[in-house]
Formats: C-alpha cells, sequence, structure tokens
C-alpha cells in the first residue's frame, strides 16, 4: 500500500510539472516517474517528499549546506542537458544521490554515472539510498568538486548541482569537444544555469535558466563571495554577500538618512537580470544586499533591494509592486547623494532599449579570462577569475 500510495504521489508531482509547463521531455518524465525520491528522503513524509520543494538535508550551524534539489529545477536541468543513452556524466554535488539515480536512468546500462561530493557523510547517504532502489553502479567519489574526476574522463555531460563563481578548469578539461557543462552560475546577485557546449577552445551557451542553489564548496567554494544575514542595526536586516559585510554598518548609518523616492511605472519583468548583469561589472564598487526593515525611520517597512557605493556615499533601494500584466511598478529610494539613483536609472534604461530581454533571450560565450573579447551593439562582458562571459541578445 506504501508503494502505491508514493507511486500515486510521485505521479501527482510530475502531473503538476507539465501543467505548469516545466516538463515536456518524455525522456526525463518517464526517469521522473521510475526514480522514488522518496527513498532518497527517508527521513521525510511522502507529502514532504512528493512536494515541488527544496528540502534541506545537511547544516552547519543555522546555515543549510545540502539539499534536495526542487523537482521544478531538476525537471528544468535534465531538459538543459539533453542527456542520451550510452552517455558518460559527471556530476559535482551529490546530495541525497536522487539526481544521480535519474542520470542513471536517462543513460542507460551503456552510460556511467560519476557523482562526486566533498563530504564523506553526504556520499556515504547517496549510496546506501541508491543501493536502496538496487542502483549499485555508479561511482560515487568523496573529493573536491572543483577537480572534478580525471579518472573518469572524459565526459559527454558534466552537471552541477550547486551554485559556482567561475568555471573550474578541471572541467573544461574533462568535457569531450562538443560535449554539455551545466551549471548554475552565479552574476552579480544572481544565479544563472546554463548549457554551455565545448567548441574551438571555448563554451557556447545552449540554454539559459534563472536558478537558486547552495554554493559550491572546497578549494573554488564560496569563501568570500558566500552570503548571509545579518542584522545591521535593530529593526535592520541585510543578506549580503561576506565579503560586503564589514559595510553593513555604513549601510545601516546610510539608511538613517532621509531618502529621496522615485516612481518608474510599467518596468517589465525581468529588470532583475539587468540589474545582475550590472552589478556583475568588476570596475565598479556597488555592493548588493536584500534588505529587510521594521523600522520606519530607515525609509520603509517591508522588503527591498539595496544597492549601496558607500566610498560614495551613496544607497538606492528598490521597492517592487507587482502586478499580473507583466509589468511592475519600482519605487526607489536614493540615500546619500544621488549617484546610485541615476546609476540604476541608467541601468534601466539601457535593458529597455535592447527590448528588455528575458535571461533566456540571451546567447553567451566564455573564453579564457586572457583572450581578446569583442561585443557588438547589443552585447557586454563579465568577467569572472577563468573566463570572459559575453553576453548577446539572441540573434544580434
Amino acid at each position: 500500500m506504501a508503494a502505491d500510495e508514493a507511486a500515486t504521489r510521485r505521479a501527482a508531482l510530475i502531473a503538476q510539472l507539465e501543467r505548469e509547463g516545466v516538463l515536456h521531455d518524455p525522456s526525463v518524465r518517464a526517469a521522473m516517474l521510475a526514480v522514488p525520491r522518496h527513498h532518497f528522503l527517508p527521513d521525510e513524509s511522502l507529502d514532504r517528499a512528493y512536494a515541488n520543494d527544496a528540502i534541506a538535508t545537511k547544516f552547519a550551524g543555522d546555515v543549510s549546506i545540502s539539499s534536495a534539489s526542487q523537482p521544478t529545477m531538476v525537471a528544468l536541468m535534465l531538459e538543459q542537458l539533453a542527456l542520451e543513452p550510452g552517455m558518460h556524466v559527471l556530476e559535482v554535488g551529490a546530495g541525497t544521490g536522487y539526481n544521480a539515480a535519474l542520470l542513471r536512468t536517462l543513460v542507460g546500462p551503456t552510460g556511467r554515472v560519476t557523482t562526486v561530493d566533498i563530504d564523506a557523510d553526504i556520499t556515504a547517504g547517496a549510496r546506501e539510498h541508491l543501493a536502496s532502489i538496487g542502483i549499485t553502479d555508479i561511482d560515487v567519489i568523496t573529493g573536491d568538486g572543483a577537480a572534478g574526476y580525471a579518472p573518469n574522463a572524459p565526459y559527454d555531460r558534466i552537471i552541477l548541482t550547486v551554485n559556482a563563481g567561475d568555471i573550474a578548469p578541471a572541467w573544461f578539461a574533462q568535457l569531450k569537444p562538443g560535449g554539455l557543462l551545466l551549471l548554475p552560475l552565479s552574476i552579480g546577485p544572481a544565479q544563472f544555469s546554463i548549457a554551455f557546449a565545448r567548441a574551438d577552445g571555448m563554451l557556447r551557451s545552449r540554454s539559459l535558466q534563472p536558478c537558486s542553489f547552495m554554493p559550491l564548496r572546497g578549494s573554488m567554494g564560496d569563501g568570500a563571495a558566500g552570503a548571509r544575514t545579518i542584522t545591521a542595526a535593530p529593526g535592520l536586516r541585510l543578506m549580503i554577500t561576506n565579503a560586503a559585510a564589514p559595510d553593513a554598518g555604513q549601510i545601516a548609518a546610510l539608511l538613517e538618512t532621509a531618502p529621496m523616492p522615485h516612481a518608474i511605472t510599467g518596468v517589465r519583468h525581468g529588470w532583475f537580470f539587468a540589474l545582475a548583469f550590472a552589478l556583475a561589472d568588476t570596475r565598479q564598487t556597488r555592493v548588493f544586499a536584500f534588505v529587510s526593515s521594521d523600522d520606519a525611520r530607515y525609509g520603509f517597512v517591508g522588503h527591498g533591494y539595496g544597492i549601496f557605493d558607500n566610498p560614495g556615499g551613496s544607497g538606492t533601494i528598490i521597492r517592487l509592486a507587482d502586478t499580473m500584466d507583466g509589468t511592475a511598478d519600482v519605487t526607489t529610494l536614493t540615500y546619500g547623494d544621488a549617484q546610485t539613483g541615476a546609476w540604476l536609472d541608467r541601468v534601466l534604461a539601457d535593458w529597455s532599449a535592447r527590448g528588455g530581454p528575458r535571461v533566456q533571450d540571451y546567447d553567451v560565450t566564455a573564453t579564457p579570462a586572457d583572450a581578446p573579447v569583442s561585443t557588438s551593439a547589443h552585447g557586454f562582458v563579465v568577467r569572472i577569475p577563468h573566463w570572459q562571459l559575453v553576453f548577446r541578445v539572441g540573434g544580434t
């Protein structure tokens, strides 16, 4: 009876993903129906195991460092990965082992799956969960994901189920020519699941999706780039990068000054990605924080998106009133001098001039950090440690 109930709930989850336009590929659908997710979450109820939610599975203090990904994101990424029977796949971020089981199902008996995680207890749990459904031929490796796993290389596909701020040289080296690397990549304050194909010493995107994943740990881990929530002052909380956290006191002091409000109406959804691209520009000093205020002395009560230029003594909070017609009304509150407010106006104007593209409308080419790059009128460059990412609106 329990098996029948689990199968019914699994089918209901798959039907939900199809209704929501997330799941299209029949092979991915079959794999998600075949692999019992609850076996990989043995401490959760069937309700939880088959809810369309991410489930945290390991904590460091009160910070979650490993999880079972949301089924929506699992389905989207498996479709981005475009797996075929017989392929060799490397997964960075073993987690519960559920995604590795799906990969194994999709590549079939002639394929091969290797999954790597940095923590021995996580890999031991993944092996146990996989064995519980009869899968014993996946190589589950304890190691630093940034190094990939050279003994089983080269790979047709490499997938990360953790967020990275760079593309490790090992992943590129271990990927076959024409193979796909799929990873959640940080760009400014946002993350994008990008499927890159390797060709001619470069990586060219096949698809982009917005996403949200826990950070990669190890030699290329979050470190200074990780995010945390801090109480900057009574009634004021900031979710901010570790690198920017020392500026929290300056931000709090700035927000106690009187803001200058400015209303922008009819901004199309997708503006946040334009902001993310702009903040990824390493030539400017602005930092980003999600801001929560319980006290009107900070100029507002509730939540907002904050951009701060502490050396310049300027900051702007973006307050968003969503509508249902594909547009949004934005109110900005600028503190200190007007530089961040003027900068934000230029960012939104530039994005609007490009036609207000969604992240899915962009093509991305990754070239080595020391290679010359060129852009068109509709292109721009985001620099990460080992690569330069040239973003262009598709077809330009």
